[in-house]
């Protein structure tokens, strides 16, 4: 899936057909920020590509992975990098909204 996001457009675009990303969040030059998201089941990752399209036509590409992990797993990694007392914090304590009920969640760890 190939993702456009337009920042917003300044009143003069570098590029009559390109919106302006004012934030400069990749580069600091105006550019088009185009990304790509996958998963690698095997491998339990998404990795994310980014492509900021200049106005001079030329392209920076950025990569980024984020690992997925079960609950179970993740507590465990706190434990063997030498966290103590890793305890889920109840949701009730840490409410969040309905799209994530169920699906995140907080720990508390000391070292």
């Amino acid at each position: 899936m190939l993702c456009l996001f337009p920042v917003s457009v300044s009143p003069k675009p570098s590029h009559p057909s390109r919106p302006d990303s004012p934030q400069r969040l990749f580069l600091a030059v105006s550019h088009l920020l185009l990304s790509d998201n996958s998963w690698n089941e095997e491998m339990q990752i998404s990795p994310t590509t980014f492509w900021a399209v200049k106005s001079d036509d030329s392209v920076a590409r950025f990569t980024s992975q984020t690992r997925a992990w079960h609950d179970d797993d993740y507590q465990e990694c706190f434990q063997q990098s030498g966290f103590h007392c890793v305890l889920r914090i109840a949701d009730e304590e840490w409410p969040v909204r309905d799209t994530f009920a169920g699906k995140l969640f907080a720990l508390i760890a000391s070292r």
